[in-house]
């Protein structure tokens, strides 16, 4: 006869026994099935890796690249901008002269007109 709290005759078994409720082990086909699939896996991130290894290299690269031409691209800003200085000084002193000579000039103008 069975007592009320067991579901079936073996149900006092599976509790005194936990671990007689673990599954069957993998066969030996499903092991191999297995490991092939992880290695399948295991070569395809591998391939990921490096692909991504190759990508980022190419894009230090490429920084390297522009990091160069933007260092390149300031240095001529700044020597225009010191030619550009350079420039405005000779204006400046051209204007000067140019000032002088036309004072120079009215100078002479009046001394004519007032020698006449």
């Amino acid at each position: 006869m069975r007592r009320g709290d067991r579901k079936t005759e073996s149900s006092a078994n599976e509790l005194n026994h936990p671990h007689s409720r673990k599954p069957e082990p993998m066969s030996a086909e499903e092991s191999k099935q297995l490991l092939m699939t992880l290695r399948a896996q295991k070569q395809d991130l591998q391939g990921q890796v490096i692909e991504k290894e190759k990508l980022v290299e190419e894009k230090a690269r490429l920084a390297e690249e522009k990091a160069k031409e933007a260092e390149k691209t300031h240095h001529l800003y700044l020597e225009v901008k010191k030619q550009e200085q350079s420039y405005l000084t000779q204006i400046e002193q051209v204007r000067r002269l140019a000032q002088e000579k036309e004072d120079e000039r009215k100078e002479a103008y009046h001394l004519y007109l007032s020698e006449q």
